[in-house]
């Protein structure tokens, strides 16, 4: 018997360097891990000079050493690609209907998962209803959040809207939390189930600290290192950092360092010359970074998840965050760093200084948010994801059976 084949639609994939797109690199990889055949559409990458690595990049090459699993049997569908004027760095796939068509109907797909909303993913919503395939949609950025940050808040009211009707055209739109899952309900998609997150521990592990990396960073063993991992983007939240560090850190003699790249770096390298900026990083070169900082601090609070929450506290870090989304389900107040009101940055700025002085005085409390999280499979997601997915094809053909009874009863 034939494996069954699952494609996945994604505006965004490795090698760009986004939640998303690793998240789907991740999923593909520990689909075919699972046994399943798997495909991925996706745009070309308008990142200059960007390798196309058909995911055998660092992560892959890490699963393939533990896995025996070869990389190439994740086969790539290009589509062209549409810059997104207001957001340089990201960009959508074209409409690309008949290859999207062609290559479901061809290879034999069962299952279409559908990660992005954008006129990729909605040309993949028509070809997998048209061709009556289980299709499930992902939940994983908070387009409706974003727009008030770029200046077009008019168009939040409208981009909602839209987003529940896409959702609503599958037969489930997965989301990483159970309060993420309750909210969309509440929001008119009414589908929407749970999909948990794991976290690869052998790679992101206290083990790779690096005191030579500290050493560039300026910064000795007795001073504190706070880190941010991610997009250096207006919806990200980092004035409320640089509020915090201007406060706190001359006090604690703290070293701040952003890892990510985005629209907002140079302004912000320009305006913040005591802050080390490392630009995008992944594999080993993340995985030190993480390590080898002290605290977490991540001000985002237009997150639908935050796998870099997991990252840092499977790296043994103490983490600052809102109170919402990857640090309501997995950060314990107090035990495993602070989590503040969501919104509210006097209280972010408060727990950063508190997160701070407890370090100097001895306590590492990244101890046990490692413990907490070191057992999350990397493959949870997918697991989840291939579980809905049989339930949906085990589904449709019950109906089948009952129908095709039906008619030789009557």
């Amino acid at each position: 018997m034939d494996r069954q084949h699952i494609c996945i639609i994604t505006e965004t994939y490795s090698p760009e360097i986004n939640g998303v797109a690793l998240t789907m690199r991740d999923l593909a990889l520990n689909l075919v891990h699972l046994g399943y055949r798997v495909s991925v559409i996706r745009p070309e990458s308008l990142r200059a000079g960007a390798a196309q690595t058909n995911g055998s990049d660092d992560a892959a090459k890490s699963l393939n050493a533990k896995t025996s699993f070869d990389s190439s049997l994740v086969a790539e569908v290009l589509v062209k690609a549409i810059s997104i004027q207001r957001y340089p760095g990201l960009q959508l796939g074209a409409p690309s209907y008949r290859r999207v068509y062609d290559h479901l109907r061809s290879q034999s797909v069962d299952a279409v998962y559908v990660a992005t909303e954008g006129p990729l993913g909605l040309a993949a919503m028509i070809a997998a209803k048209r061709m009556r395939l289980a299709v499930m949609s992902g939940f994983h950025t908070r387009f409706d959040e974003y727009f008030p940050n770029y200046g077009l808040g008019w168009l939040k009211t409208s981009c909602t809207r839209y987003l529940r009707w896409f959702h609503n055209l599958s037969a489930r739109t997965l989301a990483a939390t159970p309060e993420l899952v309750l909210k969309l309900r509440l929001a008119g998609i009414p589908r929407a189930a749970l999909a948990a997150r794991g976290v690869d521990a052998t790679r992101f592990n206290p083990e790779h600290r690096n005191e030579a990396l500290r050493t560039r960073w300026g910064a000795s063993e007795s001073q504190p290192v706070v880190l941010y991992v991610g997009r250096v983007a207006s919806e990200k939240n980092l004035g409320v950092l640089f509020e915090a560090a201007s406060r706190y850190f001359s006090n604690y003699r703290a070293k701040l360092v952003i890892v990510g790249e985005g629209p907002l770096l140079s302004g912000f390298q320009a305006a913040h010359p005591d802050v080390h900026f490392t630009g995008p990083l992944k594999g080993h070169a993340l995985s030190q970074a993480y390590a080898s900082a002290d605290i977490f601090a991540f001000p985002s609070s237009s997150e639908t998840f935050g796998n870099v929450i997991l990252e840092a506290m499977a790296s043994g870090l103490a983490s600052v965050a809102f109170d919402y989304a990857a640090a309501r389900e997995l950060l314990v107040h107090g035990v495993h760093g602070s989590t503040v009101t969501l919104g509210n940055s006097a209280e972010f700025h408060n727990a950063l200084g508190f997160e701070l002085a407890r370090w100097l005085m001895g306590a590492r409390v990244g101890i046990a948010a490692r413990t907490h999280v070191e057992n999350r499979s990397p493959s949870l997601f997918a697991r989840a994801v291939a579980s809905h997915f049989e339930q949906l094809i085990q589904s449709a053909e019950s109906r089948y059976e009952l129908r095709k009874n039906t008619r030789q009863m009557a």
